[in-house]
């Protein structure tokens, strides 16, 4: 382990230590697996797999060094309304809150089936195979938006456009031409956004294919941590950047999910907005040479640039 990691495991069995009498458990009778340990400027975030030997069921022990305790109040807030929000709805869930840990930053959640969304496609060549995982996409986030309705609000997109202003002036990337022309076309889609008010919800914040698990017999989000309201755009840019800057653009299975989530946003234009920042927001934190620094920033520039090129093309015919 490094430093760095050791640091994140010792802080979550510290928690589990805590935890575990709370639970009738014993912390020493049952296995650990550390499933993500990230660092992060101010600490750095740990995920920890806790399986009882007793037979009683597995948990998730979520630790944050170094984070804000309003923020795990937040985190905890959001899980409970999202399992209210989906409350009836057979087959779509999202981690149960079982416990927190204010002194340790950490939560403990219940133990949730399936493989995430991404590891589902990672080996596939199928086109087919893409279908079924964004409807399955299409399901969950749709009845999210529904069960945590908010006011359709103003949107004003300054604050956006003054930080991505800011990216871009220190922006190492490669293809500075092609970037401004993105940032471009960025200014443009927000011309008439504050015109009008949007549709929002209590977002997800964070939709991306690896928090989305799939088994059989149920759809679980999760790292479901923010709880206030937002444009629902926000949360579909977000999901529909991921898969195609990782597996291509999928037509089919883009049809499916706006089925499965019932409302086709696909020419909203704050949708558009919301999906040309973030490709200029990913554009402007590539490193100048992204084919060096790793196999999976090299594969990401790749999808990045055939998915501008593509809006691009769609804009000019």
């Amino acid at each position: 382990m490094t430093d760095d990691r050791t640091r994140l495991a010792d802080a979550a069995r510290a928690a589990w230590q805590e935890a575990a009498p709370r639970l009738e458990l014993e912390a020493g009778a049952c296995a650990t697996q550390i499933l993500s340990a990230r660092r992060e400027a101010k600490g750095g975030r740990i995920v920890m797999h806790i399986m009882p030997r007793d037979g009683a069921d597995s948990l998730i022990l979520k630790l944050r060094l170094g984070g804000d305790p309003a923020a795990l109040e937040q985190a905890a807030r959001a899980y409970r309304r999202a399992a209210t929000s989906l409350a009836g709805q057979p087959g779509l869930a999202v981690p149960r809150l079982i416990m927190t840990l204010p002194a340790h930053h950490a939560l403990i959640l219940s133990y949730s089936p399936g493989t995430d969304a991404r590891s589902l496609l990672a080996d596939s060549t199928n086109p087919d195979d893409h279908i079924p995982v964004l409807r399955a996409a299409g399901l969950w986030l749709g009845a999210l938006h529904r069960g945590q309705p908010a006011a359709p609000a103003a949107f004003d997109p300054a604050p956006a456009l003054r930080g991505q202003a800011r990216r871009a002036r220190t922006s190492v990337a490669p293809r500075q031409t092609a970037l401004a022309r993105l940032i471009a076309r960025v200014r443009t889609l927000a011309v008439p956004l504050p015109d009008r008010t949007w549709p929002q919800a209590v977002i997800h914040g964070d939709m991306t294919l690896g928090n989305l698990l799939i088994a059989p017999d149920q759809i679980t989000g999760i790292d479901v941590e923010n709880d206030t309201p937002a444009p629902r755009a926000r949360d579909i840019a977000m999901l529909l950047i991921d898969h195609e800057l990782w597996f291509g653009h999928h037509p089919a299975a883009i049809q499916a999910f706006w089925q499965a989530y019932g409302n086709d946003l696909r020419h909203d234009p704050l949708l558009r907005f919301h999906i040309a920042l973030r490709l200029a927001r990913l554009w402007s934190d590539m490193p100048a040479h992204p084919t060096q620094a790793s196999p999976r920033r090299a594969h990401l520039w790749a999808g990045l640039q055939a998915m501008t090129a593509r809006l691009e093309s769609k804009d000019a015919s």
